[in-house]
């Protein structure tokens, strides 16, 4: 994991803002889409994600800091963990 976050940097400005426009976008995805009405919420200072197979994800915002709780399930079928292992090799 340390690896794939290596030189990313997020500060709290950034992140808040990505929260702001992602709710945007979702808001006007549920029109045409409302199956998916539950994947983005807020809750006071809490921004959810969920996907509706397990994963989820909280972003929490304080005064000048943040906290990332994130929970990521993988189904285990035949063709995910083959595509997962392809990629791994060489």
């Amino acid at each position: 994991m340390t690896e794939i976050l290596k030189g990313y940097h997020c500060n709290y400005q950034n992140l808040w803002n990505g929260c702001i426009l992602a709710s945007i976008a979702h808001a006007i995805m549920v029109t045409e889409y409302p199956d998916f009405f539950y994947e983005h919420s807020w809750d006071d200072n809490n921004y959810n994600v969920q996907d509706g197979q397990g994963t989820r994800g909280t972003i929490s915002f304080k005064d000048n800091f943040f906290i990332v709780d994130l929970i990521v399930i993988i189904a285990a079928s035949q063709n995910l963990i083959y595509s997962l292992e392809k990629l791994q090799r060489p």
